[in-house]
């Protein structure tokens, strides 16, 4: 199974959440993004943004507003089934705002990414595990796409990839569902880098491809092939040769030689 979540508006923290230091159920019939929000960070919510507002810790890596407040909306949410279970995902994003207007972030800056993993119990949604600072990304409240993989062994990864932004750097990267790390980066890659030439007659690029093979069995470990490959177009001609190939196995902390 491998679940695509096409999604441009909607994944190591320093601190990590889970169910042990937040306790939450809430009911299907109070499912909302108010109650999610207020259940999560407290009962301060902000109406005009839909966001809840609340104070990171200390050298918590999240984006700060002017006030020195955080600001959390819900961006989207996501269900799945794993091993007869139903499960919802939220993914939240913190936005920095630089007044009370409230106008949102500047095309070049980026929102922290958090989520919130629920599973069904009793027409109840209880909370599994949260992590509201998993990574600063995007950019204009744009995070990119969000894609569930399936590892075969009753894990789940949850991927998230960069939108292409004018011509930088973009990554995918790769967070554990599972309970003991959830939020964790198990891998990161590289999927578009601009080879700067000084014959601008020539057009170089490198790119990094991924496929996972699924474990059969829970003792078997998923298999990753890695390719990295560099593209170049050079008078309307363009040639992609693969610069490497390796395989990765997945141990549950991430993906090795």
């Amino acid at each position: 199974m491998k679940i695509v979540l096409n999604c441009l508006f909607f994944l190591l923290s320093t601190i990590a959440f889970s169910q042990n230091s937040v306790q939450v159920s809430i009911s299907n019939s109070n499912w909302n993004n108010k109650t999610i929000l207020a259940e999560l960070f407290g009962k301060t919510y902000v109406e005009s943004i839909g966001s809840a507002k609340w104070k990171p810790y200390a050298g918590e890596a999240v984006q700060c507003s002017f006030d020195g407040f955080c600001y959390t909306t819900i961006d989207s949410i996501y269900n799945f089934k794993n091993e007869s279970l139903n499960y919802k995902i939220v993914v939240l994003k913190t936005i920095s705002y630089a007044d009370n207007d409230f106008m949102g972030p500047s095309m070049a800056e980026g929102s922290t990414v958090g989520i919130a993993l629920f599973s069904e119990e009793k027409n109840n949604w209880k909370l599994v595990n949260f992590n509201r600072s998993l990574i600063l990304n995007g950019a204009a409240g744009i995070l990119g796409n969000i894609e569930l993989i399936d590892l075969g062994n009753s894990s789940l990864l949850l991927a998230l990839s960069d939108t292409e932004h004018q011509e930088t750097d973009t990554h995918t990267h790769l967070f554990s569902l599972d309970t003991t790390n959830f939020g964790m980066k198990v891998f990161s890659t590289r999927t578009f880098h601009r080879i700067m030439d000084e014959n601008d007659a020539i057009y170089i690029y490198e790119f990094s491809e991924f496929s996972i093979k699924k474990a059969s069995s829970e003792n078997e470990e998923p298999v990753m092939e890695l390719l990295k490959k560099r593209t170049t177009i050079k008078e309307e001609i363009e040639s992609t040769e693969v610069l490497s190939k390796s395989l990765l196995k997945f141990n549950g902390v991430g993906f090795y030689e």
